[in-house]
C-alpha cells in the first residue's frame, strides 16, 4: 500500500508567531501558538491541509512519520505547547484524515530537540538522564496517547 507521508513539526518563521518577546505573558505565548498551528501547520500552502486534501485526491491515506514540538538554539519552535499536542491528536484520531500511522519523534539533538520521555537515552548519549523541555505537553501526550487509548 502506498502512502502521502508527511512530518509535522511546531516550528515555524511565520509571522506573529515564534519567537515570542521575552516579556510575553503566558496568554501572548499561548496565542502565538495558536496562530501557529491555525496559519501556518495547517492552513499553510503544504500544511496539513493541503497534504489531507492531496491524500484524498490520490485515494491514499495519510501518513505522519515524524511530528513534534520544537525548542532550539534558533527560538522558532513553540516549546512546551500543549495545543499542538491537542491538536495533532484530535487531527490524527479524525477518520476525515484517513491517517495511517504516526511517530512522535522523541529525541534530542545538541541545538534542538522534541523529547517527551524524560529518562530516555539513545545513541550520542552522554550518559546522562535526559529529561523533558515540555513536561505539560509531555503529561498531556501521555493522557491522550498513553496505553489503552
Amino acid at each position: 500500500m502506498d502512502f502521502v507521508g508527511v512530518d509535522v513539526y511546531d516550528e515555524t518563521w511565520h509571522e506573529g508567531t515564534y519567537p515570542w518577546p521575552a516579556n510575553a505573558d503566558a496568554e501572548e505565548i499561548a496565542r502565538r501558538q495558536r496562530k501557529a498551528w491555525d496559519q501556518w501547520i495547517v492552513a499553510s500552502p503544504r500544511g496539513l491541509g493541503f497534504w489531507t486534501k492531496f491524500a484524498k485526491e490520490h485515494g491514499k491515506p495519510l501518513a505522519i512519520p515524524e511530528w513534534g514540538l520544537v525548542w532550539s538554539s534558533h527560538n522558532h519552535g513553540g516549546k512546551d505547547d500543549v495545543h499542538f499536542i491537542e491538536q495533532m491528536h484530535a487531527f490524527i484520531t479524525d477518520p476525515r484524515n484517513n491517517v495511517a500511522f504516526h511517530c512522535y519523534f522523541d529525541i534530542n539533538e545538541s541545538d534542538h530537540g522534541h523529547q517527551l520521555s524524560p529518562g530516555v537515552m539513545g545513541a550520542g548519549s552522554t550518559g546522562k538522564k535526559e529529561g523533558t523541555e515540555f513536561p505539560q505537553s509531555a503529561a498531556r501526550f501521555r493522557a491522550l496517547f498513553g496505553a489503552g487509548k
